[in-house]
């Protein structure tokens, strides 16, 4: 009788253990799952901040270029009767030429300001400035992005007037200012060329000019 007792009694210890040990183990996994979760929150948190702080470096470093490298700007005329644009650029009309104006850079440029001036240089060098000088933009551009161009027109047929009559050449100066985008600083651009005596031709004056003054030396 008290063996039957006895086993009854380690039946109940038993089957408490294995029920103590059921629980500890729950409790076990239980708080693996939490510390598991709890990880997987952290290395979550880690990589936002890790990708933040890489998106930032990258802003950062891209600012620093941008506020380290100049705005680059081309000026095209829009017809040509040569290969080059550049160069040589043919009027729409006497007196009448399309331009391009390119952004060939990084930056996006904003508040563009085109002038056209038009002066007399003699054959021994000297300049003759006009009567009246630009003052105000014959063209405004708001916006030009890195990469992209825009077109605009100039007619000088109104200002050959007050250009001095002589020989030497026509020179046509055109003049932009504009600033980078990214931090509102102003650059300029300038370039200079020959008006032809049928106003119907720009031609370069650092190269075309230059070559011209060559020939007529020779001539001489």
């Amino acid at each position: 009788m008290d063996d039957k007792i006895i086993t009854a009694e380690e039946k109940t210890v038993e089957k408490n253990r294995k029920t103590r040990d059921k629980i500890t183990q729950n409790k076990k996994e239980s708080l693996l799952d939490k510390v598991q979760k709890y990880n997987g929150a952290i290395i979550a948190v880690a990589t936002i901040i890790s990708l933040f702080t890489t998106l930032m470096f990258v802003l950062l470093t891209y600012n620093l270029l941008l506020t380290s490298t100049d705005p680059q700007i081309e000026l095209l005329g829009s017809i040509s009767n040569t290969t080059s644009k550049k160069y040589h650029i043919t009027a729409e009309k006497p007196g009448i030429f399309g331009f391009i104006l390119k952004n060939e850079g990084i930056n996006d440029i904003k508040d563009i300001e085109i002038y056209v001036d038009l002066l007399h240089q003699s054959f021994d060098g000297k300049y003759t400035l006009p009567e009246v000088w630009q003052t105000l933009p014959i063209k405004e551009i708001e916006y030009v992005k890195s990469g992209s161009e825009t077109n605009f027109q100039i007619n000088l047929n109104d200002k050959l007037q007050y250009l001095t009559e002589g020989e030497g050449f026509r020179l046509v100066n055109i003049r932009i200012n504009y600033k980078r985008d990214f931090d509102g600083k102003v650059f300029f651009y300038d370039r200079t060329y020959n008006l032809t005596e049928n106003n119907n031709d720009l031609l370069d004056n650092d190269v075309q000019l230059n070559n011209i003054i060559r020939s007529l030396q020779q001539r001489n």
